[in-house]
C-alpha cells in the first residue's frame, strides 16, 4: 500500500514538472524573449510598416485596438498556431484579421531563457488603430 501512494505521489510531482516546461510564461521567465530587429520598437514598426501596406489600414474613421497572445519557441520563432486574439475593441474584423496577418510576418526573436536555457515563452502584443505614423517613421 505505501508502494502505491509513492507511485502516485512521484506520478504527480513529474506531472508538475512536466507542466511547468511546457507552459512557461514570459512572466515567470529570467530573460524575456527580445525582437532581433530593434526590440519593442522594431517590433511596432515592422507591425504598423506591414499593416500600412494594407489599404484597409489607412482608414483614421476607424479606431480601436486589439490585443494579441502567441508563443515564441525555443528558437525564436513565432508558432503561428497559437496566435490567439486576446482582447478586441469594436474593430471590425477585416482589421482584426489583417493584424493577425502583420504578427505572423514578424521576424525573430532573441528566445526567452529559464536558467540559462531557451524555453518556449507566451508574449503579448497590443495593436491600435489608426495606425500611429511615429511607429512607422520614428523621426516624425
Amino acid at each position: 500500500m505505501k508502494n502505491f501512494q509513492l507511485v502516485k505521489i512521484l506520478f504527480f510531482l513529474l506531472l508538475m514538472v512536466s507542466l511547468n516546461t511546457q507552459t512557461t510564461n514570459a512572466t515567470t521567465v529570467e530573460e524575456k524573449p527580445v525582437y532581433i530587429n530593434g526590440g519593442d520598437d522594431g517590433l511596432l514598426r515592422d507591425l504598423y510598416c506591414h499593416l500600412s501596406c494594407v489599404s484597409l489600414s489607412h482608414s483614421d474613421s476607424i479606431k480601436g485596438r486589439c490585443v494579441f497572445t502567441f508563443a515564441i519557441s525555443k528558437d525564436g520563432i513565432i508558432d503561428v498556431e497559437t496566435i490567439k486574439l486576446a482582447r478586441k475593441t469594436t474593430l471590425p474584423d477585416e482589421y482584426v484579421d489583417a493584424a493577425k496577418e502583420a504578427v505572423k510576418h514578424l521576424g525573430k526573436f532573441k528566445p526567452g531563457k529559464m536558467n540559462g536555457t531557451p524555453v518556449k515563452v507566451w508574449y503579448t502584443v497590443p495593436i491600435k488603430y489608426p495606425i500611429p505614423l511615429d511607429k512607422i517613421n520614428p523621426s516624425e
